[in-house]
């Protein structure tokens, strides 16, 4: 988009001129004709370019140029006097400043925006995908637009465009802007139009009608200990796959048999409404017995399990609930509806067909989860991880044949932290892609140096982790392969390590990669293997060098015969099958001893050296044909 000029004067005007001057510019910047007109009058300025000069945002940036000039309570003067959906959130996702025109959108007064957080804005479903974006400093352009749901106080929703931008306040602090505008007829909904569409095709009540009951329900219980009540947040699991797989005529059908059998599964006086995206809520209005939740929650699942005719095609479905009590103090729709939510969530994570109670734990770890995305989001931002390296050896002759690429999390806070406090979160914001890719590249530069200062060790490698998503994404061979181009390491001397959870996730892109991976003669390590998938069938057709047998084994070794018996199986089942064999976790000389007498090709593990950043392995390869093989014949 091509930037917009917003002139600031050069001379030193008074604080009522600074604020005429603002006001004039930031009004020019959400009408074009105005600004030309601006530029034509000839006065003394001087041009500052801004990357996004629409609407709300323009405003914004033309009193953040001045801002030398202004004071907060100049910016305030500017903004608050017009029509700019805008918010100020900081670092941490409070909500710093919210205009009165965005307060007024939502239902709330000026104030109330400044004591809720950016996550408590938007509708629960958007409230994580838009409230972990809202970190800076992601970027200093603004990002494509998210369409997100706005929640209103009355319990209604608004879907606004709405941009994200990295900025500083006036005390050079970073924070980000949002920048909203109401949705236009055809591309969504108006301003002034609660979104009821897919309720009034479902034929239920709609949200705000749902949320309107629940606020009397809320009231009627206040003082009163004789009146209880529960709201049910049920959604119907793997919906999305569902959906595009019906098409939107059908869909809405299915919608509306799974409200009425829902409806059918309460009592008389309780109140079901559709949510959106496959969500339901069931408000039971009086509770006097607390096995009333469980009998309905049962009488749902029994009925849901009979298949759905849809014309030609039946359709089985199954759904997740939660469900949140009413307690003695008095708590808003939304905390009860959000706390019925968190619990449906916990339920379809433990599998389908699942229901949940809502209890403190859950809310705090829903709180945890939420603070753990922002602040990786803010660690990939900010380049907060390290790398370390362990050896892998021979076990026969104790000389080191490769090395494992680790990432650790430097946190702030927390301090290091491994990839399993962090790796599945990462996994589903998207950005393992970011961290492994960062990885790799840092591995074969790594690895190349290493080759030209010794370069009469045999030749050594590197191995790395990938996620099942990351593996099977398109594209993935001609990444890595662009990389060692880079970087000048040869394919043989990298080694990608998968689980075997990757043929769970998608087999036929994973024995693609594999393939293009075999091509530029990089090697496969099959990790963990034991613990998982295990599918022998597929065992014999994978394209894979080495199995790694998993820790949880090599622990027992010595204790368990159990343990012993597999390790034997495993390693001869590999062997049977041309392939090497690889065992972490080794940490004392017997089970060092005991894998190499079952014909253990490689180890690794503490026993042999911890995992330790790049400027120790220099010394560690001067010596490890002379210390590391004394401490294993010893």
């Amino acid at each position: 988009m091509p930037s917009r000029e917003l002139s600031v004067p050069l001379s030193e005007p008074t604080n009522q001129t600074k604020r005429a001057a603002v006001s004039a510019r930031s009004h020019a910047a959400l009408d074009p004709g105005a600004a030309a007109v601006g530029r034509r009058r000839g006065d003394e300025r001087r041009a500052v370019k801004h990357p996004n000069a629409d609407g709300a945002m323009a405003a914004f940036s033309a009193c953040r140029a001045a801002s030398d000039d202004l004071t907060p309570e100049d910016f305030r003067a500017v903004i608050d006097g017009g029509s700019a959906l805008l918010a100020i959130v900081d670092e941490r996702g409070a909500v710093l400043y919210g205009t009165p025109a965005l307060a007024a959108e939502l239902g709330y007064a000026a104030e109330d925006l400044r004591q809720m957080r950016a996550a408590d804005l938007f509708e629960m479903s958007d409230s994580e995908r838009a409230g972990s974006a809202v970190v800076p400093p992601l970027a200093d352009v603004t990002p494509e637009p998210l369409d997100l749901r706005f929640r209103c106080r009355d319990g209604s929703v608004r879907v606004m465009r709405t941009s994200i931008v990295s900025c500083r306040d006036f005390r050079g602090r970073a924070c980000v802007a949002l920048s909203s505008a109401a949705m236009q007829e055809g591309v969504g909904h108006t301003s002034n139009q609660p979104v009821t569409s897919e309720d009034l095709r479902v034929g239920f009540p709609s949200r705000p009608a749902f949320m309107d009951r629940l606020a009397r329900s809320i009231r009627r219980a206040q003082g009163r200990t004789d009146y209880t009540f529960a709201v049910l947040a049920i959604k119907i699991d793997s919906f999305d796959l569902i959906s595009d797989t019906l098409g939107r005529v059908n869909r809405d059908r299915l919608l509306a048999k799974v409200g009425e059998c829902l409806r059918d599964s309460v009592r008389p006086g309780d109140h079901v409404a559709f949510l959106d995206s496959g969500e339901f809520c069931v408000l039971v209005d009086r509770i006097d017995d607390p096995d009333d939740l469980t009998v309905i929650a049962g009488r749902i699942e029994k009925r849901l399990k009979r298949p759905f005719s849809l014309g030609a095609q039946e359709v089985a479905v199954s759904v997740g609930t939660g469900i949140a009590v009413s307690g003695e103090t008095a708590r808003s729709p939304y905390d009860l509806l959000k706390d019925a939510a968190t619990a449906m969530h916990r339920a379809q994570a433990l599998g389908p067909g699942r229901w949940e109670m809502f209890d403190q734990a859950m809310r705090a770890r829903a709180a945890k989860r939420l603070k753990l995305v922002t602040d990786l989001r803010l660690a990939v931002a900010r380049q907060q991880f390290t790398f370390y390296y362990q050896p892998i050896l021979t076990l026969r002759t104790g000389a080191i044949r490769s090395f494992e690429a680790l990432i650790r999390w430097q946190h702030p806070e927390r301090g290091l932290l491994s990839p399993a406090t962090f790796i599945t979160a990462a996994e589903e914001l998207g950005l393992d892609i970011t961290i492994s890719s960062g990885l790799l590249r840092e591995a074969c530069t790594q690895m190349r140096e290493w080759h030209e200062r010794f370069p009469r060790i045999t030749p050594l490698s590197v191995s790395l982790n990938f996620t099942s998503s990351h593996f099977c994404k398109t594209g993935v061979v001609e990444t890595v392969s662009e990389v060692l181009e880079q970087t000048g390491l040869d394919g043989s001397a990298l080694t990608i390590e998968i689980t075997e959870s990757v043929l769970l996730h998608d087999a036929e892109a994973a024995l693609a990669t594999l393939e293009g991976l075999r091509r530029i003669k990089v090697q496969v390590h099959l990790d963990d293997f034991g613990t998982g998938f295990s599918s022998l069938s597929y065992l014999h057709q994978l394209p894979v060098d080495a199995l790694k047998i998993d820790r949880s084994f090599v622990s027992r070794l010595g204790t368990d015969r159990t343990a012993n018996v597999m390790i034997q199986t495993i390693i001869d089942l590999a062997h049977s099958l041309g392939k090497q064999v690889i065992a972490e976790g080794i940490e004392t000389a017997d089970q060092a001893k005991a894998l190499e007498t079952m014909g253990c090709d490689q180890g690794q593990g503490f026993y042999y050296a911890k995992p330790v950043e790049s400027a120790e392995i220099p010394a560690l390869l001067a010596r490890c044909q002379g210390v590391l093989s004394e401490k294993r014949a010893s």
